[in-house]
């Protein structure tokens, strides 16, 4: 692993242990057993950090969709797996949640959020399938993942499962007609 992904780690692992407003240069240069130097190598301010670790999530959301796509061929099929999938990580929403409470602060932090929904869109429209439908799946899945994120009366994953298998159901009839 790269000096830069264990630091990105460290700084994911002091979020989960001690919270977000302890985020600092000094505790992630500490957890990732680097010298400040060292962080302001890879990550010149906190800012930096924090959108670094919006682009490592992005990433590894991006792999887990790409694998999906193995198996199913569909791009919105595989992004609505990769989230259900996110959805079983509590560790995972407990970063996104801080990394949107970070974000929240500092509305330039969303660039890599809002460039890579502008790439998923694109996929989207260019995936041959009904594009409406698609649409609605994705922001269907983006609901999913908040309201589990934030606690909001999130459902069991059994009906998630139904929910995705009913849409998928649908989407295969629209876009074979």
């Amino acid at each position: 692993m790269s000096k830069r992904n264990e630091i990105l780690k460290a700084a994911s692992a002091v979020i989960a242990s001690q919270g977000l407003s302890n985020l600092t240069l000094d505790a992630v240069a500490k957890e990732a057993g680097v010298s400040k130097g060292g962080l302001l190598y890879h990550f010149p301010s906190k800012d930096a950090l924090i959108e670094g670790m919006s682009r490592f999530a992005i990433d590894e959301f991006n792999q887990e969709v790409e694998k999906e796509q193995e198996q199913t061929k569909s791009f919105i099929q595989a992004y609505a797996q990769a989230t259900l999938n996110d959805l079983e990580h509590p560790q995972s929403l407990n970063l996104d949640t801080s990394l949107l409470a970070a974000i929240g602060n500092n509305h330039d932090l969303l660039h890599p959020w809002q460039e890579q929904y502008e790439k998923w869109d694109k996929q989207i429209r260019n995936g041959g399938e009904n594009v409406n439908l698609s649409l609605i799946i994705r922001f269907v899945c983006d609901g999913l993942w908040f309201s589990k994120m934030f606690g909001l009366q999130p459902i069991e994953k059994e009906r998630q499962d139904r929910m995705m298998k009913y849409l998928f159901t649908l989407l295969e009839k629209e876009s074979n007609v």
